[in-house]
């Protein structure tokens, strides 16, 4: 498939394909990552940022491991 750069602002842009572009499931404003390759521009779709609440359901008591035991008081601790 062919396509062609176009000049959007004082940038560059490239248009991609739809079907392209479904099947990787880019939408307007999805992040993608650009690297420079020794043949030519490589881009990748970016994961999305994981939010807290993905973060956090790994986080069990298990994961943890609870509370440790540290003995009695040895000084002027207060408990």
């Amino acid at each position: 498939m062919h396509a062609k750069i176009s000049t959007w602002g004082n940038s560059l842009a490239l248009r991609i394909p739809r079907d392209y572009a479904q099947s990787l499931d880019l939408k307007s404003d999805s992040p993608v990552t650009l690297e420079l390759t020794e043949h030519g521009l490589l881009i990748r779709p970016r994961p999305a940022r994981p939010t807290l609440d993905d973060l956090l359901r790994g986080v069990t008591p298990e994961v943890v491991g609870g509370e440790e035991d540290w003995g009695h008081p040895q000084g002027q601790e207060d408990w």
